[in-house]
């Protein structure tokens, strides 16, 4: 009598909503950098994500559970790539923009 229904205490909970934070944060800055958006967040940013998933990644290669090492490792790891593309492929654009070569982001005339 007076436990709660539910598994998961307070602190799970904060956990949690700090993680959707972070996950909500994160896809604000891909969509920006992505989009082209230059302003010092975006661009540190996302090599912030890269590194923060790859971080992720070899953490989770390392821990015992066998979730973390077959399901959370790889998607770090595939997110830090595709944050890695998404970082790289916006740096080059801005090269090719300032040499006057069309990037994927300007309308070629």
């Amino acid at each position: 009598m007076g436990r709660r229904a539910c598994a998961s205490d307070d602190g799970e909970r904060i956990g949690s909503a700090i993680s959707v934070f972070i996950y909500l944060a994160a896809i604000l800055v891909v969509r920006g950098r992505a989009a082209g958006r230059e302003e010092r967040r975006y661009r540190w940013g996302i090599w912030a994500l890269v590194a923060l998933f790859g971080i992720s990644g070899i953490v989770n290669l390392a821990s015992e559970s066998r979730w973390e090492n077959f399901l959370l490792a790889p998607v770090a790891l595939v997110f830090s790539s595709l944050c890695l593309v998404v970082a790289r492929d916006a740096t080059s654009a801005q090269s090719r923009a300032a040499d006057g070569r069309p990037t994927p982001l300007t309308p070629m005339h």
